[in-house]
Parts: structure tokens; sequence; C-alpha cells
């Protein structure tokens, strides 16, 4: 028998027992707290793989990567990289960007707005679009690249760097003299032709005529000669270049 101070036991060491009862209690609440806090910890750093897609998961996921293929709204294989199949009336795709929405939407009807989320044709764009190194005739061009000035004097550039211009000169004296026509733009390379008509406006017996005299990118000069007694009018003239 063991005896200390308040404890009797027989065969046994009661202090020690308790030493080891306690140690126990404590390990078991330890264990029950990793059992319960630990997968939450571990889930705040987990990364998961994907291996089958159906029943497929739920929830957000703040990066998922797809290797091959990825098929959504279908359950067959995907025909390319992302296959999209949309079965019924809301859009297939859309991307907003910071505030802006509707920044690109593909519609039920497979019609692509750029700034809309209403397309109303095959591919409409609410805002300007420009299309760069357009170098060959069967390039795509940018709308607006060939400016333009439809008035008169105006001129209209084509592709592949044709320019023609156009105008008139009213009050003209066919007598001898020079009438220089400047040109709305200047030719950036060279002027290739010019050719003026004289419009009278009292006809007589005799004649009027105009000759180009001279040719630059800048300006033309015609020249005005006439066999009748008063010869006016206007001068109405086109050259081309590039």
């Amino acid at each position: 028998m063991r005896e200390k101070p308040g404890i009797l036991g027989f065969g046994s060491d009661p202090e020690r027992d308790r030493r080891e009862a306690t140690m126990n209690i404590r390990l078991k609440g330890w264990l029950i707290a990793g059992l319960l806090l630990g997968p939450m910890v571990s889930a705040l750093a987990e990364e998961i793989t994907l291996t089958t897609y159906y029943p497929s998961p739920r929830g957000v996921y703040q990066e998922l990567r797809v290797t091959e293929r990825m098929a959504i709204g279908q359950n067959a294989p995907p025909q390319a990289r992302l296959h999209l199949v949309q079965p019924n009336a809301e859009a297939a795709f859309r991307v907003d960007v910071g505030t802006v929405t509707n920044a690109l939407v593909v519609d039920a009807q497979g019609e692509v707005g750029i700034g809309t989320g209403s397309p109303g044709t095959k591919l409409d764009v609410q805002g300007n679009v420009a299309v760069f190194d357009a170098t060959a005739p069967n390039h795509a061009v940018a709308l607006g690249q060939f400016t333009s000035s439809l008035a008169s004097p105006g001129y209209q550039e084509l592709p592949g760097g044709l320019i023609i211009q156009w105008g008139s000169v009213t009050g003209v004296a066919f007598n001898q003299t020079d009438i220089t026509v400047n040109f709305p733009t200047p030719f950036p390379n060279a002027a290739f032709a010019a050719f003026g008509q004289l419009s009278y406006a009292s006809p007589a017996d005799g004649s009027i005529g105009i000759v180009l005299k001279s040719l630059g990118t800048s300006t033309a000069v015609f020249f005005g000669d006439h066999s009748v007694a008063t010869a006016s009018g206007t001068l109405y003239w086109i050259a081309i270049g590039d």
C-alpha cells in the first residue's frame, strides 16, 4: 500500500493515475480540435484538380485551367478549344471590362456585338473601328482610311493611292489669260493629268478654247483664248494623281 497525504491506494499510485488521465483528456481534446479545424485550414490553400465533369462540382474558383478542350452547354465532346452551345434565348457569351458592360457579346442568334448587348446584325459595333496595315488590295481597310472632301473643290482618295480632285473657277475671261487652279490637297507624289471644260453662257459665232499650260502637285495652269467679241464664264476642271 502506498500512502500520501489525503491519498490512499492499494497496488497503485493515485497521483500518477490522475496525471495520466488528465493527459489523455488533453490529447483527446487536441485530436478533436485538429479533426475539426484541420480541413478548414487546409482548404484555404488547397489546389483542386477536376478529373471528371459529371457530376459537375459547384463552387467559385479563383483559377481554373484547362489544358485541352472545354465544352459548355453540352455533354458531347467539344469540337474546339472552347465550345459553347446555347440552347435558350440568353446570350451565349459576354465580356464586361471594368465599368464597361457588353464589351463583347455573342447572342442566342449568333450575332456579335461590340459595345452593345443587343446586336442587330451579324457584327454590330457601337463605336469607332480601325484596321491598320492595309497594304494590298485584298487587305481589310480602316473605315475612313481613304479620306475625301465631297464638295467643290473636293477630292477622293482611292485604294492603291490614286487621288481624284475636282473644282471650278468662275468669272474667267478667256482672252489669252492664264487660269491657275489650286488643288484642295497636294498630290503626295505626282500629278498625272488635268482636264478643263469651259462653260459659256452666251454662245456666239466664233470659237473658245482652253489648253493645259503646266501641271504640278499643287496647281494646274490652263490657258484660254477665243475668237468671239466677249468670252467669259466658268472653268470646270478635274485632276488625277497619287
